[in-house]
């Protein structure tokens, strides 16, 4: 334990104090822990060995530029500690290597950016390869040794040669770590490397290795490599002839794994996931006509279709490897818009249906194995598995009229079972098989709909036809029933059912109620259940959710997607103005609030849907019916409530929390659908000017204990005052505007104080605190910038509502610490907004505040200048660039507010000199994406200081030991203010922009 502590107190020292090691003591402590493993490794305890490991690739990862010896480092490995008579030594070169890509690959928090993008290239191009033919040669080496070695040491070599393999080609060769939508799934060598995979036998010796390693630790290495193989990116191979010649050995060697007993891929979970992968990413990286040109094609197709089968009957294991192997039939079959109706397609086809029938079957199976060992893995009860669902309705399409053959029969032939026994009363556990089965298909069903993967226009009659029998019956079901649920009890496997049911309405009504009446559509549907139109089928939708509402009350996993079903018809489906004809609509709109009719209004898990059932249910009384009279009509029950609650005695308050948060979401609900000038009015007039301070201050005053509570009155108050649309467009003439600012102005300022001297433990801090200010700055900052009034009335009458909020709410949020408030993204936002928004638009009130605030918000923007987020730095830069521009145009006029700037620099005179600093080694050591933006800010604090500004570019040049290095960075600082004057026109703001410009790209290379 000794050697451990003091390994990892050493690593630790290094990584912290690195630039205060010489170059002499660095290479001391690598050659003494060199010589020291050389000499002891082999008995050195392995935990140690790691640590000393971590320490040798942080000294040669941190001192790759100041020292040619750790340029040369993989190859001092290679030379002592690679060698077939040495295995003990072999083993922990490899690992010092391996521990070398781990440290190269790590992003640190003192390294920036783009000096660790630049050492990511420059170790790919002068030493990876070196590592991968090492561990090449010493993965070919234990394959062919048979110098009686023991097993343990032949095994732990080649865990070794893996695991170095797999490290190489996870290596990110691009630095792509700078774009989060990069495809990291392809290995993008450089084209120099293709000879080891496409000339040398690795490939066929990773295959032979697959078969042959009887330990599942060394066989999942050997597949994950594989994997990755599969996925090197095309450009990389110099013919397409090359490309084919690669597939082929893949196509041999998962031939051969397939032709195995299925058992030996399956006795391991992980081993058969990385087959499934392989077959994925081969499907994914390559053309398919270079797949088709392949020798083996054909029987490669062949093979895999019979190995498809076989896995699904095993239907108790890997579900998502199973969607590998099912994504790659997807992807074969973009054949067809390549080739077209070839000999290839023709071939494929039947395959590809082959495919389809033995998965839908396999779950049907499945279903009744759960049905019969409740104990096994039911993939119904992973969101993901239905989402991967979709995946499959490419494949269904391809002979659609067989796949939809299919699914009537085991649809109707399931369905006639199911209600025999409902009509018989026969509640048995049968029942939960039939329903279990019912929703598999109909989870098929949901992706199959409309003409998405239909390829020829002809067949679009076709598809509509077969989308109107899937459709005939999932309604027909639907519709039976309410005959059992008059049997009872509710249980999972039924409300899994209505789960589904509810997805097929979702994918229906974005397919169908989008559009036109299709005619072979609705001619099916006439047929089959009689109904003829778009309306008729609405209204089978609209009764299903007013069902939902009243006997599935209790489940919040139904009402949740009731609700957003609701929530699409409503308020993003063309087809509301025709749910207005209904009469459910009307109950719903009449009897909203009616506990007796909607029973999930008394649940407490159902506290968060109530928004969006109100929302919906407001927005369909504004789609015709505009009359305020009407809508006080329709408010009359949540008035009710409100009065209710405003003459509830104090002592009761506390006891009807659930009632006051559920009010709260109602009205925001209400608030969301009022998104024109005339609906927001008459929300105003009935909310707003009548109970919205009342009710909130009594909230405030008697449940401010009540973090939730609170949270929820601050969203109300942050929904009153969104300027969603056009809808707070008050006319010149009306006080509106001012009311609302004062309503707003007095609830924050109440509620800050008690925030303020509420004591709370770091372990509730967030919830009981940081989210309170956070919303509270997200108020105020939509508030002031929603142009709700002009704010100047307010010091023109001496009204002192908005200096009062502004002092109170920035004094609350320069309470949150620094490091806390960076710690939480959506905070940080907020903060840095409403900043922005003080120095933009109320820069006067903002220079009136006492000098502690004044220096601290200034102060925060040093902080906010390295924040990783673009947007939040843009704003930065263009809050110090308002700040720096008024003082420097107030200046010469010596007014009041430069005399207060001045009062306030007082407390902290390089408050503006340190900002400049700051953004200058952005730009010099940063990768800045917003480059305009800070150049924006940097030219006017140069403006403002030009002497320090010099100092800094002397101090700079001073710090560049490299005599060359040195005078191109001299060069790069005279030519950044060529043509600059110290002025802040236009014209210069542009030529510095662009000399900045060049300054970056000089800074990269040199620096």
């Amino acid at each position: 334990y000794g050697a451990i502590y003091a390994c990892n107190q050493l690593y630790e020292l290094i990584i912290k104090k690195w630039n205060e090691f010489s170059l002499n003591n660095k290479k001391h402590i690598r050659n003494f822990l060199l010589t020291h493993l050389g000499k002891r490794g082999a008995v050195y305890d392995r935990n140690a060995k790691v640590y000393i490991y971590k320490i040798l690739g942080a000294i040669v990862t941190l001192g790759w530029d100041d020292h040619p010896d750790n340029k040369s480092f993989p190859d001092l490995i290679n030379q002592y500690f690679i060698k077939p008579t040495k295995p003990e030594l072999m083993i922990i070169g490899l690992q010092v290597l391996a521990h070398v890509i781990d440290e190269v690959n790590m992003a640190r928090k003192h390294i920036s950016i783009s000096k660790h993008c630049k050492l990511t290239r420059s170790f790919r191009d002068s030493s990876l390869r070196s590592v991968f033919s090492t561990a090449h040669f010493s993965f070919r080496q234990i394959t062919q040794m048979t110098n009686g070695l023991p097993p343990q040491m032949i095994h732990d070599i080649a865990r070794c040669s893996l695991e170095l393999i797999h490290k190489v080609l996870c290596y990110d060769f691009e630095a792509s770590f700078l774009f989060s939508a990069n495809d990291r799934s392809t290995v993008k060598i450089p084209s120099t490397w293709i000879i080891f995979f496409q000339d040398s036998d690795l490939i066929d010796l990773l295959w032979k290795q697959f078969f042959m390693v009887d330990t599942p630790d060394l066989q999942i290495l050997v597949g994950k490599i594989l994997a990755r193989c599969a996925g090197i990116q095309r450009s990389s191979f110099s013919s397409e002839s090359e490309q084919e010649k690669y597939i082929q050995k893949y196509m041999v060697g998962i031939m051969q794994a397939c032709r195995h007993p299925v058992e030996f891929l399956l006795k391991n979970r992980e081993v058969y996931h990385e087959f499934g992968r392989i077959l994925f990413r081969l499907s994914m990286t390559f053309n398919i006509p270079t797949i088709s040109s392949a020798p083996a094609y054909r029987e490669f197709i062949e093979t895999i279709a019979h190995f498809t089968g076989q896995i699904c009957q095993t239907m108790d294991y890997g579900h998502a490897s199973l969607y590998y192997i099912i994504s790659f039939w997807k992807h074969m079959l973009p054949l067809k818009s390549y080739l077209g109706m070839d000999d290839n397609i023709l071939f494929l086809a039947p395959h590809i249906n082959k495919v389809v029938n033995d998965f839908v079957l396999s779950r049907l199976a499945y279903a009744e194995m759960v049905f019969n060992n409740p104990n096994m893995e039911n993939p119904l009860e992973d969101h993901t598995t239905i989402e991967q669902i979709t995946t499959y309705a490419r494949l269904c399409h391809c002979n659609l009229e067989n796949t939809i053959q299919l699914f009537t029969m085991q649809f109707d032939r399931i369905y006639m079972q199911y209600t025999t026994m409902v009509e018989n009363r026969q509640n048995d556990k049968t029942l939960e098989l039939f329903e279990q089965q019912l929703t598999w298909l109909i989870y098929f069903f949901c992706p199959i709909l409309g003409k998405q993967f239909v390829m020829k226009s002809s067949m679009h009659e076709t598809s509509e036809k077969m989308d109107g029998e899937l459709t005939a019956r999932v309604l027909r079901l639907n519709s039976f029933m309410k005959n059992r649920f008059k049997l009872g009890p509710r249980h999972l496997v039924l409300e899994r059912l209505e789960m589904a049911i509810i997805s097929f309405f979702k994918s229906f009504s974005m397919i169908y109620l989008s559009q036109d009446n299709p005619r072979m559509f609705y001619e099916v549907m006439n047929h089959l259940i009689g109904l003829r139109e778009k309306l008729a089928i609405l209204a089978v939708i609209v009764a299903k959710i007013k069902a939902n509402l009243n006997f599935w009350a209790e489940s919040s996993t139904i009402i949740k997607e009731t609700m957003e079903l609701f929530s699409h018809l409503i308020v993003n489906s063309p087809s509301k103005s025709l749910c207005s004809r209904l009469p459910d609509i009307g109950t719903l709109l009449h009897n909203h609030s009616d506990e007796s009719i909607f029973p999930f209004l008394r649940f407490s898990c159902n506290l968060r849907y109530r928004r969006a059932y109100f929302r919906s249910i407001a927005f369909m009384l504004f789609v015709y019916r505009k009359d305020e009279m009407e809508f006080l009509a329709f408010v009359e029950g949540v008035n009710k409530r409100i009065h209710h609650i405003l003459a509830m005695p104090i002592p009761e308050f506390q006891d009807h929390l659930f009632q006051i948060n559920g009010l709260l979401r109602d009205i925001r609900g209400i608030s969301e659908a009022c998104v024109s000038n005339t609906t927001y009015a008459y929300f105003f007039n009935w909310f707003i000017m009548k109970h919205a301070e009342k009710l909130m201050s009594k909230i405030i005053d008697h449940l401010h204990f009540d973090a939730d509570m609170m949270h929820h009155t601050l969203n109300l108050i942050r929904e009153i005052v969104e300027p969603r649309g056009y809808r707070m467009r008050f006319s010149h003439s009306s006080p509106n505007g001012i009311y609302l600012f004062k309503i707003v102005s007095n609830l924050l300022c109440k509620y800050t104080p008690i925030l303020n001297s509420s004591k709370v433990t770091n372990e509730g801090i967030y919830k009981k605190r940081y989210r309170l200010i956070s919303k509270m700055m997200k108020i105020l900052s939509v508030t002031l910038s929603g142009k709700i009034c002009n704010f100047g009335v307010f010091e023109v009458y001496n009204d002192p509502c908005l200096v009062n909020v502004l002092n109170a709410v920035v004094r609350l949020a320069l309470s949150i610490p620094k490091d806390d408030m960076l710690t939480y993204p959506k905070i940080t936002r907020n903060f840095f907004g409403l900043i922005e928004i003080l120095f933009h638009h109320f820069i006067e009130l903002t220079i009136k505040f006492d000098s502690d605030i004044f220096v601290q918000l200034v102060s925060s923007l040093e902080h906010g200048i390295a924040l990783s987020i673009d947007s939040l730095s843009t704003d930065v830069c263009e809050t110090i660039r308002s700040l720096t521009k008024y003082y420097l145009l107030e200046r010469p006029k010596n007014t009041f507010y430069s005399q207060r700037i001045v009062e306030h620099l007082q407390h902290n005179p390089q408050l503006f000199d340190r900002i400049l600093e700051a953004l200058l080694r952005i730009v010099m050591f940063e990768t800045a994406g917003a480059i305009t933006s800070i150049s924006a800010a940097i030219l006017p604090l140069i403006v403002l200081n030009p002497e320090h500004y010099h100092g800094f570019v002397i101090e700079t040049l001073n710090g560049i030991p490299n005599g060359a290095r040195r005078v191109k960075m001299k060069e790069a600082f005279t030519k950044l203010m060529k043509d600059i004057t110290l002025d802040l026109t236009q014209l210069n703001q542009t030529q510095f922009t662009k000399n900045l410009l060049h300054f970056k790209m000089v800074c990269t290379d040199v620096l």
